[in-house]
């Protein structure tokens, strides 16, 4: 049986899941051109919905590389048209989710 990991289910079973930080590193390294000293795999995939209209955001997998940089990593492989926007929409579910807990952390330390 040959396991194709452009199939969403196995590519989050390859790079998303605990145990699975090496492989990853290693892939986003091969990517980003840098080397990461340090790589956790994220839990929380759901970005938070501002209201209830607002369309839930899953993403594929998320990394936090040298414990200051937030990842998001997502498998495309049909070309559906909105890449960009995609990308702009789970982009700005990381920042809000970042600035959200920033101003949560910093309103409990004052």
């Amino acid at each position: 049986m040959k396991i194709i990991p452009k199939i969403d289910f196995i590519f989050k079973k390859i790079f998303g899941e605990k145990g699975s930080e090496e492989i990853l590193k290693d892939l986003l390294e091969a990517i980003l051109k840098k080397e990461i000293t340090s790589i956790e795999i994220a839990k929380d995939v759901h970005l938070v919905k501002k209201n209830i209209e607002n369309k839930e955001g899953i993403l594929d997998v998320k990394a936090i590389i040298d414990k200051r940089e937030e990842i998001d990593i997502e498998i495309q492989v049909k070309n559906e048209y909105n890449v960009i926007k995609r990308s702009l929409y789970y982009w700005s579910g990381l920042y809000y989710n970042g600035l959200n807990s920033y101003l949560l952390l910093k309103r409990n330390l004052i």
